[in-house]
């Protein structure tokens, strides 16, 4: 089997696996070292632990005295490693850098690696833009798609034509917008006519309206009225709405009073209407009562997305207040909304109160759509008490009261839990609530919740309650939970193994395999077809080979496919020499098929050359 070609320094920044610094493979592609041609062979720790004291005297000689990323790590705090991470990647010279970078790419936590490298390549882009650059590039390859933007924003704050002529050399059309959009970021908003000069080298189409109104955005900030006044001059459109609902945003999270009164004077009403609707919502904050004056004074109280907002301030101080504020509103859809928010806020602070008063309503509607968010907050003060509460609000025993209360009874007591589900008179209810008993208990105590599916009678027992215990039991006992689906039949038994197989492979598909020989049929063939998605994930190569194992048998095409799918993310001419493999012309053409689909967007010109080489059956049409 040929080797896989392997991508340079995007061992920066491969998809990490569970070990946590799991890496790729790497080509020598890079222009002046070759510090990246081999992976880790252990992960990156700190070299010993730093002392608070030690910390502080390194800190006050600038950390002079840290040079790589084992000594970074032993510092105490994570401010004070970025911090010294800021100060040696300042003084570091191109070599050191890359260095660093090498080291970086052990670090186990994903975080904190993807952290210490945008500082390093913003560090680096200083020095050599280009290196930076490529690096990123590779990154963005290997599924790390930020350093792009950045190294190109930064770039263009340097030499933004040298950033253009390097971005228009990249091919792949998702990169190339990513490295476009991040030189924009880099231009001020108010220099309109160079963003519209580099938008067309960049071959971006260029949409000079919403250039104008960012920038107005950015003056409304000082000068509100007169951007305002400006934008209503743009021409109508998403971009002069936008440009005036961010204005309006800004200036009435200053002066609510002073920017409903501007919307008084715009004579679109339609715009007018989304302006009010804004300053109520930003007015509503500060001062709900007069939001709510001002709302009730307008036309048909026709601004019903602002009344849940208000409401729920008002509610917060004094829910009666609201109640009786509610009566008086115009519109059924604004009257529905400040119900649902009176409530909301008043059930949050006292959830007996609010439940008395939804339970006397008398509008049968309402009392239905208030009622579940009643019963949560009642039931996290007393489950019991929720739990007649609910029986009496839902007669007729429907499922969205209870099984919210069971839940919250479930989390402390889970046998009684069930034995409450067990009680009710519907079976369709009973296996609801018995299920969400059971999902409370799966993760927790999968074994308890397998006990209590096998209380159930068998006409009660279905594949979603078992497939719910396997999830958390295939991550801490798998032998345990095949014992227990291999006790059940049919498709029971099939549906569960399918389940814990696609468990267990995501979280350790080494012992996945090992279970290989003890299945058949159509369990054994999705096993393999989960074991190979995640061997490929991590290296192609060895999931190319591990299929081998298969060939002969009727799954080994579709074990291929899962190979070469995953390759033509990366790798083109790998996934098309995978589709060789295949034991059929039909199935071969058909995963170049797929190959070329893949790639249609991102490469067309390639695509098309697929496509052409396909029978005229296989072939898209147009």
């Amino acid at each position: 089997m040929p080797k896989q070609p392997l991508l340079l320094i995007s061992c920066l920044l491969i998809v990490v696996g569970t070990a946590g610094y799991g890496l790729g493979h790497y080509i020598a592609r890079h222009d002046s070292s070759d510090v990246f041609t081999q992976k880790p062979t252990s992960p990156t720790i700190a070299s010993g632990t730093m002392t608070i004291e030690a910390a502080q005297l390194q800190r006050k000689d600038h950390y002079q005295n840290v040079n790589s990323i084992p000594e970074i790590l032993s510092l105490p705090s994570l401010f004070a490693q970025n911090e010294a991470l800021y100060a040696v990647a300042g003084r570091a010279n191109k070599l050191l850098l890359l260095k660093l970078l090498k080291e970086t790419a052990g670090v186990g936590n994903t975080q904190q690696r993807n952290s210490f490298m945008q500082i390093l390549v913003a560090r680096l882009t200083e020095l050599d833009p280009k290196s930076a650059a490529n690096i990123a590039i590779d990154a963005y390859k290997n599924n790390n798609y930020s350093l792009v933007h950045d190294v190109f924003k930064n770039w263009a704050k340097l030499d933004a034509d040298a950033a253009v002529k390097r971005a228009n050399r990249i091919e792949e059309q998702n990169l190339k917008e990513s490295a476009s959009q991040g030189i924009l970021a880099a231009i001020d908003v108010n220099n309109v006519a160079f963003r519209i000069e580099l938008s067309e080298r960049l071959g971006i189409q260029t949409n000079e309206q919403q250039y104008v109104s960012d920038a107005l955005i950015e003056k409304g900030v000082q000068d509100p009225e007169s951007a305002i006044e400006e934008a209503l001059l743009m021409p109508r459109g998403y971009e002069r709405e936008n440009a005036m609902l961010g204005i309006i945003d800004s200036w009435a999270a200053e002066d609510p009073e002073l920017a409903f009164e501007f919307t008084q004077r715009v004579n679109d009403k339609l715009m007018q209407q989304r302006l009010q609707e804004a300053v109520l919502y930003r007015w509503a904050e500060s001062d709900p009562q007069t939001a709510y004056e001002v709302m009730q004074s307008l036309p048909h109280g026709n601004i019903s997305n602002i009344s849940y907002s208000v409401f729920t301030n008002i509610a917060n101080q004094d829910p009666r207040d609201a109640l009786a504020f509610i009566e008086n509103i115009h519109s059924s859809r604004s009257r529905s909304d400040a119900y649902s928010a009176t409530v909301t806020a008043w059930a949050a602070k006292d959830a007996e109160a609010a439940a008395s008063y939804v339970a006397q309503l008398d509008n049968k509607q309402l009392k239905q759509k208030l009622a579940p968010t009643v019963v949560q907050y009642l039931s996290a003060q007393s489950p019991e008490d929720a739990l007649n509460w609910a029986r009496e609000m839902d007669p007729g025993g429907q499922l969205y009261l209870q099984d919210t209360v069971i839940g919250q009874i479930a989390a402390q007591n889970p046998d009684r839990a069930f034995q409450i589900a067990q009680t009710a008179q519907q079976a369709t209810l009973r296996q609801q609530l018995s299920l969400s008993v059971i999902n409370s208990l799966a993760y927790s105590d999968p074994v308890r919740a397998a006990e209590l599916i096998d209380q159930l009678p068998s006409n009660e027992v279905n594949s979603e309650l078992v497939n719910s215990v396997i999830y958390g039991w295939g991550n801490s006992d798998p032998e345990s939970a095949m014992a227990w689906l291999n006790s059940k039949s049919g498709s029971l038994r099939e549906d569960g193994l399918i389940s814990l197989g696609s468990q267990l492979a995501s979280v350790d598909p080494d012992m996945a395999a090992s279970y290989l020989p003890q299945l058949n049929g159509a369990v054994r063939n999705s096993w393999a077809e989960n074991i190979t998605y995640y061997y490929a994930s991590y290296d192609l190569n060895e999931a190319a080979t591990w299929v081998e194992n298969f060939r002969g048998e009727a799954v080994y095409g579709d074990l291929l496919t899962a190979v070469a799918s995953t390759a033509a993310s990366t790798d083109v001419d790998y996934a098309l020499e995978l589709a060789q493999n295949m034991p059929s012309a039909d199935k071969r053409n058909a995963l170049i098929r797929q190959i070329a689909d893949q790639i249609s967007y991102s490469y067309p010109q390639r695509a098309e050359q697929l496509y052409a080489r396909l029978p005229p059956d296989e072939a898209p049409e147009g």
